[in-house]
């Protein structure tokens, strides 16, 4: 049998090289998933121990929930305008989560974000598709559903600003390395 291989306990014999790669594939992938499996309960453990993570994570979770969310409702609507401002605030709001996510540090300086600002802001949301879905739009209905509009523009240029306000710290790194270094050259 020359392309018959052994398994690693020598019980099980394969005839072809096919099957023999077939079988180290197989095997690859389940030393992978188990590697996996480990990683994830040590995450776990370590979560386990540090409340900081615990606290990030839930943040991150009700983010996504709250994204989630926005989403669903965007995806009800059928107006340009007010689609593209949900989709701008589903995007900001990503990306402060994301960056939430890479420097758990900066988890404190959103909490008013999370406690207030944003669920604040998915209750109007929500409640733009309850107007939106009434078989009659009257004055007061029109009316609200245009202040949302409005304020839906004032909540995203906030929530940007906050965005880059999370950047602040790490900028003024960069001017003092900057200057450091000019005058370093310039000696």
């Amino acid at each position: 049998f020359r392309e018959g291989h052994l398994d690693e306990k020598e019980t099980c014999f394969m005839l072809t090289n096919d099957s023999y790669q077939m079988y180290l594939d197989a095997q690859e992938q389940l030393k992978r998933q188990k590697e996996e499996e480990e990683r994830r309960a040590e995450e776990e453990e370590r979560l386990a121990q540090d409340p900081v993570r615990i606290q990030l994570k839930l943040a991150v979770e009700e983010g996504n929930e709250c994204i989630r969310r926005i989403r669903e409702v965007n995806d009800t609507l059928e107006g340009e305008e007010i689609s593209g401002k949900l989709y701008r605030l589903e995007k900001v709001c990503g990306q402060i989560f994301g960056h939430i996510g890479d420097k758990p540090e900066k988890l404190p300086d959103i909490r008013k974000f999370m406690n207030y600002y944003l669920p604040t802001t998915l209750k109007l949301v929500e409640r733009y598709r309850e107007f939106a879905e009434q078989p009659v739009q009257g004055e007061n209905i029109v009316t609200a559903k245009r202040e949302i509009e409005d304020m839906l523009d004032d909540i995203n240029g906030a929530f940007e600003k906050m965005f880059d306000k999370l950047f602040e710290e790490d900028a003024l790194d960069v001017s003092t390395d900057i200057s450091v270094l000019s005058t370093m050259l310039a000696q």
